[in-house]
């Protein structure tokens, strides 16, 4: 099988890389299909045979300036591996900058990554109508009725449609492809819509928007030509935004003072003094929902809260400043600038096969202005960036054995990475069973089975957490120490982490409630202290501290 169908393929799969049968469906198993496959188009491509030109350059210098602040990280394990949630730790980094040059090597092989998209997009559409009717796969909800689709998050459906659509209507536009395409491309457009709309991501319809705007020119003769079905389809669209949250959420994107758009702006006036307070090598990836307590003020605490702990800017350039710093910020913004630039040209002068895939990396890359870079997504859309890109890119010749060292390198990752995967899916149905057991009374089965997810992924945050809430389960002292137990061995992984610090003072707290002693008051007052100091403008930590204090008074 060729490097293209294989990325083809790997596109459709992580479409549909959904575990119902993990505590978190939508993770572990799309990661380890994105990261396994990708991994498998670069051992084909041979990506290193690449004459340096400046986007290898500004690769490899942003991506030793990454190493460089993931070796000096805030939280170190992290920033290489990610955490559990993002996954974007440097090695997720490495991968996209190998993905983007291995996509250049494709070829001929574009538009068949391209119809990989297209079937991803009828994929994601189907889903979001079966959310819309209640029978999806998986059964999650959003506020306003978003839909998730195979993703699993609005946001992550809406970037995905952003890429999706314009790909999927070049298909259908492009006369030298056979019917079937062209129809499926037609079929494949119409599920991005669904899932566009569906998902009401405002990031993924500006990106979009923009995207449109720079082929229209492209586009007149057939706009004029069809300008009844065009009008019918701006009707229904108007008439589908009147009858719904659409239309609403659409001009929220225009109004400065609506609650959204404040809160957007609030996010990232907080990321621009954390960069300011790390302006040279950043928090390190992953480092960022750690220093955040150093850059939150009072207004965001109060107008916000932190029932959700953020761990990202929500602005792909503020993402990569928070961790890598502003040298880190200037080189990304390089690569950006030169790949939409060769975006563009392929916009004017190729098929429309390529346009339209060139289209919707441009349209990505305007969403990712108000989103943040994702482990889910990002890998694919650089090895889509780099095939819109990378025709007649010029190559050297390769030694066959420097070639067969790296191909086995790459295989050895990749293998790493297939285990690894396999343990996480495992250990997050672990986690599932172990909270159909705590359901259902059996707190015994349950804390086995948590603590068999934790034997497997002892790096993963979320399982320790997980855990330590299962142990506590029981009404005695005994079952908080167990807690305290599992929460002190994620902090040997992660000292730093901002959960697990505020949930092992929690259960510290907790103890001394329950113990009324005066050594455990001490103990709870002590690392409360020590965290109402780290992250002064949370009321959560003074409230647990002026109660600790309470016992240790009261047990004088």
């Amino acid at each position: 099988m060729t490097a293209a169908r294989i990325g083809a393929v790997v596109i459709v799969a992580s479409t549909v890389a959904v575990d119902p049968w993990g505590a978190t469906p939508f993770g572990p198993a799309r990661w380890s299909v994105v990261t396994v496959g990708v991994l498998a188009v670069v051992a084909l491509t041979r990506p290193w045979r690449l004459r340096s030109d400046r986007l290898v350059r500004l690769w490899a210098a942003l991506l030793a300036w990454l190493a460089l602040a993931t070796v000096l990280a805030v939280d170190p394990l992290h920033a290489w591996i990610g955490t559990p949630d993002r996954r974007l730790g440097l090695l997720a980094w490495l991968l996209s900058a190998a993905a983007f040059l291995a996509g250049r090597r494709l070829g001929h092989g574009r538009v068949t990554l391209a119809i990989g998209w297209t079937i991803a997009a009828v994929v994601a559409g189907a889903w979001s109508l079966l959310e819309l009717v209640d029978r999806a796969p998986v059964d999650v909800e959003f506020a306003g009725n978003r839909l998730g689709g195979p993703w699993g998050q609005p946001a992550f459906l809406g970037a995905a449609a952003a890429l999706m659509f314009p790909t999927a209507a070049g298909l259908g536009l492009d006369a030298g492809l056979d019917r079937r395409v062209r129809v499926l491309g037609a079929v494949g457009a119409t599920g991005a819509v669904v899932a566009l709309l569906g998902a009401q991501t405002r990031a993924a319809w500006v990106g979009l928007l923009g995207g449109i705007l720079l082929v229209t020119p492209r586009l007149v003769p057939s706009l004029r030509a069809h300008a009844r079905a065009v009008a019918v389809a701006a009707v229904l669209l108007v008439i589908v935004a009147a009858a719904t949250p659409i239309g609403g959420r659409a001009v929220s994107v225009v109004d400065p003072d609506g609650i959204e758009a404040s809160g957007r702006l609030d996010e990232w006036r907080v990321a621009s003094r954390a960069i300011g307070q790390r302006p040279i090598l950043g928090s390190g990836p992953e480092g960022y929902r750690v220093v955040f307590a150093d850059a939150v003020d009072a207004e965001y605490q109060e107008d916000f809260g932190r029932e959700v702990l953020p761990d990202r800017a929500h602005n792909a350039l503020l993402d990569v400043a928070a961790v890598g710093g502003l040298p880190a910020l200037v080189l990304f913004v390089a690569i950006l600038t030169l790949v939409v630039r060769a975006e563009l040209a392929s916009i004017r002068r190729e098929r429309w096969a390529v346009a339209g895939m060139a289209v919707g990396v441009v349209a990505f890359v305007g969403q990712s202005m108000f989103l943040f870079p994702t482990a889910e997504l990002d890998p694919l859309f650089w090895l889509t960036a780099g095939a819109a890109v990378g025709a007649g890119q010029a190559t050297r010749r390769g030694s066959g054995s420097i070639d067969r060292a790296l191909v086995t390198g790459v295989a050895v990752v990749a293998s790493v990475t297939f285990v690894a995967g396999a343990l996480e899916v495992t250990a997050d149905r672990r986690l599932d069973r172990a909270i159909e057991r705590l359901d259902a009374g059996d707190e015994t089965a349950a804390l086995a089975a948590v603590d068999g997810a934790t034997d497997l992924r002892p790096d993963s945050i979320r399982l320790w957490f997980a855990a330590a809430r299962i142990a506590e389960s029981g009404d005695t002292i005994l079952a908080v120490d167990a807690a305290l137990d599992r929460i002190e061995q994620g902090l040997d992984r992660s000292p730093v982490d901002p959960a697990l610090r505020t949930e092992h003072t929690r259960l510290l707290l907790v103890r001394a409630e329950r113990s009324g002693l005066a050594v455990d008051a001490q103990a709870a007052i002590a690392a409360l202290e020590v965290l109402a100091a780290d992250d002064p403008v949370e009321p959560l930590h003074r409230a647990r501290l002026d109660r600790a204090r309470e016992i240790s008074q009261a047990s004088e």
